[in-house]
Parts: C-alpha cells; structure tokens; sequence
C-alpha cells in the first residue's frame, strides 16, 4: 500500500565522516566538540595555497567491509557509501530492504566526481608527451603539456590500470551500494553539486509515494580531499586561505575540502510499524530552487537568496508548514562572505524565526561535496530524535542551485 504525504518516516541513519566511521562515532565527535578540520594528509598538499581539510582518518576498508575483492574495484566515494548505506539499514533493522531479491527498495544517491589515481594519470600523461610540439601536438598554452595522440596509444595508455575504468564512472559508488546489500529496485544517480544529496532525498520520496518502491535509500557520497577537487574549488574562490571554515563570521574567507557518505532509509509509517521499526523522523516536504547568476563570476554566492529561499518556500508549502513553525535551521554555511550572507538574506525573507536553532557543519566537518546535504540532514535528525524539533535544511551550490527539505524529528 502506498504511504500518504502524511507518512514517509526514516528509519535509518547512516554517516561516514571525519569525525568517526559510524552513525555513533560520528554523534559522539560531534558531542565533544572535536573538529577534523587538519593539514591534508591524502597528498602532498604543501604546493597548493590551500592545505588544510577534513578527512575520514579512521577508515580502514579492510576492517570495514567484508569483500575484499570488491574493495579494489571501489573508490574512495564508493568505500565510504557502502558503509554508510549499511550503517542506515542495520539501525532500520531487519526487513528494511525487503523480502525477496530486494526490487522493492529503491536506491537514490548523490554521487561525487570519481577522480583516478594521480600515479596513474602522471604516468599516462608522461608516456604521452609529444616529442616534437612543433609538428607532434599543439602548441602548448600557459601551463599545458604538449601530448601526443600517437604516443598516447603507442606507451602512454599502458600506464594506465585497467580497473580505474570501473573507478571512475559516475554511478559505480552506487552500484556497490546496490550490489552489497541487495538492492535492486528503481535507481536514480544524481550528479554532485552541493544540495545533490537533498535532491536524491525528494526523488527518493517522490518514488515511495507513486509506488515505485516500498522503501527507498536516498543520500550521497564524496570525497573532495584529492588534487582535483582541491584545486577546482580553490581557484574559483571557494576554499580558505587560512584553513579555517568560519560560517557567518566576520572574518570568514571560505570553506575547506572535507569527505563522507549520509544515507536515510525512507519508508511508509505502515511498513516500518509491521517491521517493528522506530521512526526517527518524518519526512514532510522537500524541494528545490535556482538562483539567477553570473556564471562563474557569481560563484562566490553558493545558492544566492532566491535559490535558498525558492527550496525552501517549496519544502515548507508540501509540509504544510509556515517558517514560524521551525525549531531548527540547518544552514549550509560554506563560510564565503558572499554564500553566508545569501543564506542571511533569504533566512530574513522567508520569515524563520529568531527563536530557532542554527545549525552548521562545515567548520567542523569540511564541505563533503555531494553528501554534504543529506549529512547535514541525518545529523541533524539524529541529535533532535526524542526532542520533536521541526528542522528545515537546505543546501545550495555554486551554479545557484539549491534544495531543501523539512523533517520532524519523533518526539
């Protein structure tokens, strides 16, 4: 039987992030007060002007998942997801993925850019080199390598490690998910960008609704502590030059690369009562937003008023609710003096009480890229479980994209 709007529950919480592997080690990190927020250790960051971010240091894949075969086909984003996925589903108990071959639970997730290994990708590049720029390749521009098409077939593509094939493509994080732990039902891969993993939470929802599945597992993965990522965000303006994520202070200067994986088992109150599962939270409303830019010009204003307040205004309408109703507001808070005070402006506009709480992460956990919506949400769900709080958390991006959701922790 199909669940009403009235009765999509969660019933699982699974986190990966750099304060603990685990739902447990995570809460308890951020119970102490600890941050994360450190000098890279992933690579050799002493080049960049940007050194500092938040890693999940105490993740062992051996000792976290049981394939070890299957580990040397996943990457980092795909480790971190399927033990996030796993710690949703053991906490929503047994049942939650369903009887059978698990086709009536569904899978969408965020999932990051899959980066292959540098090693690889140096020595490709310099089994490539053009010998003779002049007649063998083009000229090079301002920091360019001249290659060569001839030698990239002839040497430089042996130097390449045949399973970074099955590394890299965009929706293998999730199909480890769905491999591991049996999921076969509709899917949905969504492309990373800040409120990514929202997004997959209202498709997650959205296919529960029309019948598309009995449970749905929705969140994302990403692991932005690489030289790409690192590089790509802090050119355009986005990272700390001081290696210190400070959301809404004066003296902010940007945010700091972080990784991780959220993932929620979404179901109907019906489902999960037959099962014997506790609700931590309903999930009233969802929904997303643009925000008119200037390309790579505006994006020092992740989201922009109009994208974080669209979102909003759409989640907070399917709820049902009005802003004064919000208890708690999970801010995005990418500490840029541009996207903090965006966040401000379409608080202010929207109405959200001054009484509520405000929450944000990055400070303490990095920017995890494609996950950061749906981490910031179950964390969230999971320190209001027991306190009835009505949270509503957005997350935006960059291009002015944004989406948000409106959950009611169970009192």
């Amino acid at each position: 039987m199909r669940p009403s709007r009235a009765d999509v529950v969660v019933t699982g919480i699974g986190l990966v992030t750099p304060l603990g592997t685990g739902r447990e080690a995570t809460l308890a990190g951020w119970r102490e007060g600890r941050s994360a927020v450190a000098p890279i250790r992933a690579f050799d960051a002493s080049g960049f002007p940007w050194t500092h971010g938040a890693e999940v240091a105490d993740f062992e894949p051996r000792r976290h998942l049981a394939d070890r075969k299957a580990i040397k086909l996943m990457s980092r984003n795909a480790r971190l997801a399927v033990h996030a996925a796993g710690d949703a589903l053991a906490q929503a108990g047994a049942g939650a993925v369903g009887a059978g071959e698990g086709e009536g639970c569904g899978l969408f997730a965020a999932c990051g850019y899959e980066v292959p290994e540098m090693d690889d990708v140096v020595g490709m590049m310099a089994g490539s080199r053009a010998e003779d720029p002049a007649g063998d390749a083009p000229a090079p521009g301002e920091g360019r390598v001249p290659l060569s098409l001839r030698r990239l077939f002839e040497s430089g593509r042996h130097r390449m490690n045949p399973i970074d094939a099955l590394k890299v493509l965009p929706n293998m994080a999730m199909a480890h998910v769905a491999i591991t732990h049996g999921i076969r039902g509709v899917n949905l891969s969504v492309g990373p960008w800040g409120g990514s993993a929202l997004a997959a939470v209202g498709e997650g929802a959205k296919a529960l609704l029309r019948g598309s599945c009995e449970a749905a597992l929705v969140g994302g993965t990403d692991a932005q502590v690489n030289p790409f990522d690192v590089s790509y965000l802090g050119t355009r303006g986005l990272l700390s030059s001081t290696g210190a994520c400070r959301p809404f202070d004066r003296g902010r200067d940007g945010t700091v690369p972080g990784e991780g994986a959220a993932f929620l088992l979404l179901e109907g109150r019906a489902r999960a009562e037959a099962r014997g599962a506790r609700a931590l939270a309903r999930l009233a409303g969802w929904g997303s937003g643009a925000a008119p830019g200037d390309g790579p010009a505006d994006f020092g204003a992740p989201g922009g008023p109009e994208g974080y307040g669209g979102a909003a205004e759409r989640a907070l309408h399917r709820a049902g609710w009005d802003p004064g109703d919000v208890d708690l507001w999970v801010a995005d808070g990418w500490g840029t003096p541009r996207g903090d005070a965006a966040e401000e402006e379409a608080a202010r506009a929207l109405g959200l009480p001054a009484s509520a709480e405000r929450l944000f992460t990055k400070h303490r956990l990095g920017h995890c890229g494609g996950a950061a919506g749906a981490l910031d949400a179950g964390l969230a769900v999971a320190l209001s479980t027991g306190r009835g709080a009505r949270i509503l958390a957005w997350a935006g991006d960059p291009s002015g994209a944004a989406a948000a959701v409106c959950l009611e922790a169970t009192p």
